[in-house]
């Protein structure tokens, strides 16, 4: 359980830096989509 655990946080951490970016490409293409 505790491997378990261990695991998921550093998913978590990665999740949310794949998250930014995702939303920052994101944001970017609606800026290129929109000229």
């Amino acid at each position: 359980d505790k491997l378990n655990q261990l695991n998921l946080d550093d998913c978590a951490d990665e999740c949310v830096d794949l998250h930014y970016m995702a939303e920052e490409l994101y944001f970017n293409l609606k800026k290129t989509l929109e000229r």
